[in-house]
């Protein structure tokens, strides 16, 4: 896909979405890092980044990513969701209950859909 305008990082994290949704995880990275090159506080595209490594199996980059987006918006809980997962698939099991006791103030269905997960990993 062609880069429509480079001042305009909204566009690039848009673009990484629909590629991140495609499935197509390496070109949503390169869009993704776009919009946080230009502009740091695109929380979405540092989310957008962790869910794309996380989807890779790369667990470590989407912790990262996840908690930099997650710093700028506390109260994402798809953010929330994603870190508790990459934890869980990381072997962590304790910062995974973490991010379930903070999704459970935030929304309860989707903290009650990570604890499944953390209960089906036992």
């Amino acid at each position: 896909m062609k880069d429509l305008n480079p001042d305009y990082p909204d566009i690039d994290g848009l673009i990484g979405t629909v590629y991140g949704e495609k499935g197509d995880y390496n070109s949503a990275i390169k869009y993704f890092e776009k919009a946080v090159r230009l502009n740091q506080n695109d929380y979405k595209s540092f989310i957008g980044l962790g869910a794309c490594y996380l989807n890779k199996d790369d667990y470590d980059k989407a912790i990262q990513y996840t908690k930099k987006g997650l710093s700028i918006n506390p109260k994402d809980t798809g953010a929330h969701y994603s870190l508790g997962l990459a934890y869980l698939n990381k072997g962590d099991k304790a910062l995974a209950l973490k991010q379930y006791d903070i999704l459970k103030k935030l929304d309860e269905s989707l903290a009650d859909k990570l604890l499944e997960k953390i209960e089906y990993k036992n």
